[in-house]
């Protein structure tokens, strides 16, 4: 069974409506979990090498899915909304009530609480194809290959656990619940970002997330991680990092290298 949740609609001021619509499916998510049998489902994300297996849900129906891409060129994604990262964040008490009937699914420990949750800053997707990486000889032209898809994700924090990752996506005009999961590459992504002296701020913190760019190499099954420094630009194989399991920041920075290398790498480029 699988169910969209088309939580937000919004081309004008009038969107606040749409915090009506998240309760009522928040209240149907409730209602579906009574009947449905969870049983996850993983999705697999494939580097060149090796093989790591990640987990996202569509709330709705409590069915583990893969998050599907959008074709080039189909979305423009505007800046992730204030009031309707305020409105999410309201509704954390009954996104840990649904997740916590799969806690390690949902990155959740054992001291998880709804009090201790919180939200991240949301970060936009990209994608990088093997013909526009192809074409790339320079850090300019590598950002430049860069699509944004119009998905957002955004870190949930439980209080204990690795956490997990919300995804929305914009299209068309339109905001929409995407699905909840992707403990793994959230914190495949967490090790990244610190080796490279990048944290992802959580409520007051404001950390430093600037030239920042999560990408998704569809291609290849393989996500990476851009960041531009004063030495030029960077970039690391979230793949690479996944399948270690246990992961610290000084081992992830020995696999960080010149971004148009580890792309080239992962597309099998000469």
């Amino acid at each position: 069974m699988r169910m969209s949740s088309k939580l937000f609609q919004s081309k004008q001021p009038g969107w606040l409506k749409g915090f009506l619509g998240l309760t009522l499916a928040l209240v149907l998510m409730v209602t579906l979990s009574i009947f449905i049998n969870f049983q996850p489902a993983k999705t697999e994300s494939v580097s060149q090498n090796s093989k790591q297996t990640d987990s996202w849900s569509n709330l709705a129906s409590l069915t583990l899915t893969p998050l599907p891409r959008f074709p080039d060129d189909s979305v423009k994604s505007p800046p992730f909304p204030e009031k309707l990262l305020a409105q999410i964040k309201e509704m954390l008490p009954s996104l840990f009530s649904i997740a916590e009937a799969a806690p390690n699914a949902f990155g959740m420990g054992p001291d998880s609480s709804p009090q201790k949750a919180k939200l991240g800053k949301p970060f936009l997707v990209y994608e990088l194809t093997s013909d526009k990486a192809a074409a790339a000889k320079s850090d300019s032209d590598l950002l430049s290959a860069l699509t944004a898809t119009g998905e957002w994700y955004i870190p949930i924090d439980w209080g204990n656990g690795p956490g997990a990752l919300i995804c929305m996506r914009y299209k068309n005009g339109d905001w929409n619940f995407a699905g909840v999961g992707g403990s793994k590459t959230w914190t495949a992504l967490k090790a990244a970002l610190l080796a490279c002296n990048v944290e992802i701020p959580f409520d007051e913190n404001e950390g430093n997330m600037a030239n920042f760019y999560f990408v998704h190499a569809y291609e290849k099954a393989t996500q990476l991680l851009l960041i531009s420094k004063d030495s030029g630009l960077v970039g690391i194989s979230l793949n690479s990092l996944a399948e270690r399991g246990e992961i610290n920041p000084k081992e992830a920075s020995t696999l960080v290298s010149p971004a148009l290398s580890v792309v080239r790498s992962v597309f099998e480029l000469p």
